[in-house]
């Protein structure tokens, strides 16, 4: 198995490490011990890299060797994204429209991690302009049943932007999100969050806001079926160890 590691302020390092494992997952994917560097990719957009995008680096790693749009594939598994600062390092586009294609940073593979890194969708800047006034979502998780520990856990975050958006779209009736100690901007619509096509069986979406603040965490008219969660279920998500790091596997990040 392989981790892949980025650095990127003015320019961007691409660390593609491998991994010796003790897991199969019945893709040729096997996962375990500790991981060495392997290969080096520097991304540099004043040309004095391999690559001048995140995406074009990302796309020169084998399958299965575990402003732009950056889509990360399930076939390139284990990669470690990180910048030098949540304040100088931003992936961002422009685009609106379909979820799936017009998203700035989409993530099918699994055990990634970023850090250090903003990640802005500018679409939620320009919907409101180009759609005629659509609102726009900052979420749309999908979760297959009560069983799945899936969900997006934002904290310590900023939402900022222009014109307005709900900050979820049930993408099955099993959706989960949880906004922590997050600041919003006044984008944000009253009602917070969208059953989508899930009205009348929203006792299975799982949203909610602990701690928020600024003009758009107002909750007085919020929908009725965000949950509030008691201090030790608010903790079960924001724990590393508890939510992120079941299975153990980022104790197998490669340490640089």
């Amino acid at each position: 198995m392989h981790f892949l590691q980025l650095f990127q302020s003015l320019f961007c390092m691409v660390l593609f490490t491998s991994l010796v494992a003790a897991r199969d997952d019945g893709k040729g994917l096997r996962y375990g011990v500790k991981a060495t560097i392997a290969l080096t990719i520097t991304v540099d957009q004043s040309g004095h890299g391999n690559f001048l995008k995140v995406q074009e680096a990302i796309d020169s790693i084998p399958p299965n060797n575990n402003n732009e749009k950056v889509q990360i594939p399930w076939d390139k598994p284990f990669i470690n994204l990180e910048g030098e600062s949540s304040k100088t390092t931003v992936i961002q586009w422009g685009d609106y429209g379909n979820a799936i294609n017009s998203s700035t940073f989409s993530l099918f593979a699994e055990n990634f991690v970023a850090t250090n890194i903003c990640f802005k969708q500018c679409s939620l800047n320009v919907t409101a302009g180009l759609l005629s006034g659509t609102t726009g979502y900052i979420t749309a998780q999908g979760r297959n049943s009560l069983a799945d520990n899936s969900g997006f856990v934002f904290a310590f975050c900023n939402v900022y932007g222009m014109g307005s958006a709900y900050l979820g779209r049930a993408y099955g009736e099993y959706s989960r999100v949880l906004f922590y100690k997050t600041s919003f901007s006044n984008i944000i619509v009253s009602e917070g969050w969208w059953a989508w096509d899930y009205a009348g069986r929203e006792g299975n979406i799982a949203y909610s806001e602990v701690d928020c603040t600024g003009p758009g965490s107002d909750k007085s008219k919020r929908v009725k079926w965000e949950q509030n969660l008691n201090p030790m279920e608010v903790q079960l998500f924001i724990k590393t160890a508890k939510f992120i790091d079941q299975g153990r596997w980022l104790e197998k990040q490669p340490q640089h």
